[in-house]
């Protein structure tokens, strides 16, 4: 999906419901089910009448599942302003059918595209913005690999000192110091503010970490086709690399912000002086 902000505040909340309502009580309960459950949206749109009533119709207290990705069993309580709107969504419904249907064919459930595609519109209209040319820029002025970049946790984040800890390819790379560059420092201080008391730094709107495979289908690629560019997420890492060296930076600072292993980097301690030098090398960027 287009927009992978978390909703900021109570009124964008409401505005997101109302417009998703005006679209109909299935779209609504898509938005409102992730909302109030954290469940993944690949989780969501399989969910069918068994999920939510019991043999005998009434109304269970937890949605059990065997979650897509991590093929874990995991229960998700049904607060009650799920439980009374489920309640009513599900009262003329039979067993086994789907709650999210695509309105092609019987009883088939819509698909994680298609729900993207409904929230994202949605978004749009109620203002919410697109973040993806600001994790690009991230990566570029930072040398984190996408996947480290969707690793960031938010306690990993040291705004005041300038500088993250992240990375988890290699063993020079893993818990390594990342300068935060001045030229990016607002994007992951919005994000920081944004997503605090959340686990990661980017979130999808679910407020769920966001995965590569989203990540990459529902912002990267857009963003190349709408520029006409063909390029992938580690092209950002060749960029960084090249932009310190064509800086002059300190080739020892360039491989510790990498990660790249080094007979001249014998441990991963890091004392004041290291980051500061850190910082100033990525400051001649």
């Amino acid at each position: 999906m287009n927009t992978v902000q978390p909703i900021r505040d109570k009124e964008k909340l409401e505005e997101m419901k109302e417009e998703l309502k005006k679209k109909g009580t299935r779209d609504f309960l898509l938005f409102y089910t992730g909302i109030n459950t954290g469940l993944r949206i690949s989780d969501i749109v399989k969910l069918n009448y068994n999920d939510i009533r019991n043999q005998d119709g009434t109304m269970k207290q937890y949605i059990t599942i065997v979650e897509k990705k991590t093929n874990k069993i995991k229960k998700f309580p049904l607060c009650n302003v799920l439980f009374v709107e489920m309640e009513k969504y599900t009262k003329n419904m039979t067993q086994g059918e789907y709650l999210f249907k695509s309105r092609k064919g019987d009883n088939r459930p819509i698909t994680t595209t298609q729900a993207y595609r409904i929230i994202k519109e949605c978004g749009e209209k109620v203002g919410l913005t697109e973040i993806g040319t600001h994790t690009i820029l991230i990566m570029i002025y930072s040398g984190l690999r996408i996947g480290e970049l969707l690793d960031l946790r938010i306690k990993n984040i040291h705004l005041k000192d300038r500088y993250m800890i992240g990375g988890n390819k290699t063993k020079a790379g893993k818990n390594r110091i990342i300068p935060i560059s001045k030229k990016t420092e607002p994007f992951i201080k919005k994000y920081y503010e944004t997503n605090k008391d959340k686990e990661f730094l980017i979130i999808n709107s679910f407020g769920r970490q966001m995965q590569y495979s989203n990540y990459r289908r529902e912002k990267f690629d857009n963003i190349m086709e709408k520029f006409r560019m063909d390029h992938r997420p580690h092209d950002t890492r060749h960029t960084f690399a090249s932009l310190m060296d064509s800086a002059g930076a300190n080739k020892l600072c360039i491989k510790r912000i990498m990660g790249h292993s080094s007979p001249d980097i014998t441990d991963n301690v890091y004392t004041h002086k290291t980051i500061q030098e850190l910082i100033e090398a990525i400051d001649l960027i």
